[in-house]
């Protein structure tokens, strides 16, 4: 926050001390499934964001995608998880299972 200009900075816009870590959120949002075959599973499926900001999320009204990301549907391969598809980009699968804390199986691209 900048007292100054009473607004919200971007972190790029901030000095941190060398050995500072900033508090960050993974935020699912629920997606809706148009193929048949999709519409058919019991599952829910949700796409991943991570966000250092997210006193932003109430006015989000969609999310974006990079067109040189390769997004991967994953799922919890453990029994005590949640049976929900994750869209998450491909390169981030394994730091998000490592936040969950339990190993994620891929299923397929959208």
């Amino acid at each position: 926050w900048s007292p100054s200009s009473v607004t919200a900075l971007a972190e790029s816009e901030l000095e941190y001390p060398e050995k500072h870590t900033s508090k960050a959120a993974y935020i699912s949002f629920p997606m809706v499934l148009n193929r048949e075959e999709d519409a058919q599973s019991t599952k829910q499926a949700a796409a991943v964001i991570w966000t250092t900001t997210p006193w932003t999320i109430p006015a989000n009204l969609a999310i974006s995608v990079g067109p040189e990301i390769v997004y991967t549907f994953v799922e919890p391969d453990s029994e005590a998880a949640n049976s929900e598809y994750f869209l998450v980009a491909e390169d981030l699968i394994d730091s998000f299972a490592s936040v969950l804390g339990y190993p994620l199986r891929r299923v397929g691209q959208p």
